[in-house]
């Protein structure tokens, strides 16, 4: 008996390990993609938080918020592209607002997060419900 062995992989052992690598793809993805999301709001508290500091500076320096001197515009993108802020700025209080665009606009969770001159922060999700998973 002349019995010739060949190396590799039967095509049950490959299709064993392609169902197995697609379960796990299937589990690790989305959980990844939630991650960077999370992580991507960032981008809009850092946004909000110095808008809120200039804002703080001209309330000391001129007495009040909407100050002509102030370097703060009405809206802008924020640094890495992912929110676009506005800014609500009266003599007496601001109210700030990081909406999410791009990319970003699948954050569901957080489609919104705003900060105002009494400090309070908030957020709603996409369909307009409070959500305090975001700050």
């Amino acid at each position: 008996m002349n019995r010739q062995h060949t190396n590799g992989f039967t095509l049950a052992e490959m299709m064993v390990v392609l169902v197995i690598v697609g379960l796990l793809a299937a589990i690790a993805l989305p959980s990844y993609q939630s991650s960077v999301r999370k992580s991507r709001r960032s981008d809009a508290r850092v946004a909000l938080t110095e808008t809120a500091q200039m804002l703080e500076r001209c309330q000391t320096q001129f007495g009040r918020y909407d100050d002509p001197a102030c370097p703060v515009t009405a809206s802008f993108i924020s640094t890495q592209g992912y929110y676009t802020v506005t800014a609500l700025v009266e003599p007496g209080s601001y109210t700030l607002r990081a909406d999410v665009r791009g990319v970003q606009a699948s954050d569901s969770t957080c489609a919104a997060l705003t900060l105002n001159s009494l400090g309070v922060r908030a957020a709603v999700t996409g369909s307009g419900t409070a959500s305090s998973a975001c700050w």
